[in-house]
């Protein structure tokens, strides 16, 4: 990695912007079928759908420093070497507030 990009990577990650690499092994080519399943697997505090819509967003690529530069596809394992670049950008901000509403008990257990 270049000083250049190492900065880069701690200002955005600071904004809550959350960056990853990682290393395809023959293990993981071996164990895994799919790319998806892979990053489900790897990256387990997500759902593979959620994955799924990082990698359409071009959020999972591939390293300029990978051997292999070819097409990263869902459905196929990249060759053991490649290198991947995940980004997983901050939770999109809530606008909800938090409302006083009166709720009727209808039933509270005398034991609780």
């Amino acid at each position: 990695m270049s000083s250049d990009k190492e900065s880069n990577t701690a200002s955005e990650a600071q904004e809550g912007q959350s960056f990853s690499e990682v290393i395809i092994t023959e293990e993981h080519f071996q164990n895994f079928k799919r790319f998806d399943h892979f990053l489900s697997a790897t990256i387990s505090d997500y759902s593979r759908n959620f994955l799924t819509k990082l990698f359409k967003k071009n959020l999972i690529t591939l390293s300029p420093e990978s051997d292999f530069q070819g097409k990263l596809e869902l459905k196929r394992m990249p060759p053991v070497g490649t290198i991947i670049d995940i980004e997983i950008p901050p939770p999109a901000p809530s606008d909800a507030l938090p409302q006083d509403i009166p709720l009727d008990i209808l039933f509270e257990d005398e034991h609780l």
